[in-house]
């Protein structure tokens, strides 16, 4: 997962050979009243162009990838995907002599958004000014794109400001992250856009076996039942966490770790459990689900073959008779 915003460009990226090998079997076309998109979906990019990505941002896997011819400038929206794994979405221009330049705004999101529903399609959900405020980070109502022709096709300006613009050249590859809001440009006498578009995400080369999942009820020889597991924590200041081994100096500097914590403060609740049903924790738990975790999950409870390898061993004595024991 990106923690910073990094863009960079990569002139001539695609050789002819590579050039030819794109596809034109697979194509979906998504129909608007001002303007049709066709898609032709790359089934199998060659090797030598995924070399050429992970040169430039190392491993990652495909999400998807496709070419898109369109007639009009494409509106404000982003392209993180629903898993919350997104990395960088990379845009290269087919056209001899493309029309416009993209256009990168400060604010961002977890998720894939759209912000207007020109295209028939029901992938990207289409947020209202309201779930704009709440759903897309660095959103600022008092701030607004400028009223001129390059953003004629957005519909709603407000909330959003410009981080970054660049030109569409001839098989120049434009990469950033893919949860950053972007549109293209508009411009007069705008008749069309074709470009390669390979969208990524973080590759997970490693599973997780979540130690905090693992709850089990034991009884002893008395008959009581107790529930063991891998317990939730607390920190000295007064914040619920999943477990102790987050509460490491390393571990402060994960950004996700961090926003879970602004809503994890005990005396802010009346119960525990409302902290559990808070967005940030049932992402959490989600993620961990997908093989993703904090820094110290990663380090914790990577899924080990080795069984002797584990975080640490609990033996429960009673009189002095060993009832039972747990490797965690």
């Amino acid at each position: 997962m990106i923690k910073e915003y990094n863009s960079f460009s990569v002139e001539n990226f695609l050789n002819d050979n590579e050039i030819l090998s794109l596809e034109y079997n697979f194509k979906n076309i998504f129909k608007s009243k001002t303007g049709d998109l066709t898609l032709y979906y790359q089934k199998n990019l060659s090797d030598s162009i995924l070399k050429k990505v992970k040169l430039h941002i190392g491993d990652f896997k495909i999400k998807n990838s496709h070419i898109y011819e369109l007639k009009q400038p494409y509106r404000l929206h982003c392209d993180a995907g629903k898993d919350n794994d997104s990395y960088y979405t990379i845009i290269i221009p087919l056209d001899k002599n493309p029309q416009g330049g993209l256009y990168i705004m400060n604010q961002y999101a977890d998720y894939a958004y759209s912000l207007d529903n020109y295209y028939e399609q029901n992938y990207q959900p289409i947020l209202s000014f309201e779930e704009q405020k709440d759903k897309i980070k660095n959103f600022d109502e008092n701030e607004s794109l400028p009223d001129n022709i390059d953003f004629f096709h957005i519909k709603n300006k407000k909330g959003f400001t410009i981080k970054e613009f660049i030109k569409y050249e001839y098989n120049k590859a434009i990469i950033f992250p893919s949860k950053y809001i972007h549109c293209s440009q508009n411009i007069e006498n705008f008749s069309s856009k074709k470009s390669l578009a390979i969208f990524t995400a973080v590759k997970v080369d490693f599973e997780l076996d979540p130690l905090c999942f693992k709850n089990e009820t034991k009884e002893d020889l008395n008959g009581v039942k107790t529930e063991y597991g891998m317990q939730v924590a607390m920190t000295n200041k007064g914040e619920l966490i999943p477990c102790c081994y987050l509460d490491t100096p390393a571990n402060q500097f994960d950004l996700d770790y961090q926003k879970l914590l602004k809503v994890s403060k005990i005396s802010d609740y009346d119960n525990i459990e409302e902290i559990y049903l808070t967005k940030e924790w049932i992402e959490f738990a989600e993620n961990l689900k997908k093989h993703k975790g904090f820094f110290a999950c990663r380090i914790t409870c990577p899924k080990r073959e080795n069984k002797d390898n584990v975080v640490r061993k609990e033996k429960v004595y009673y009189k002095g008779e060993k009832t039972w024991e747990k490797d965690f």
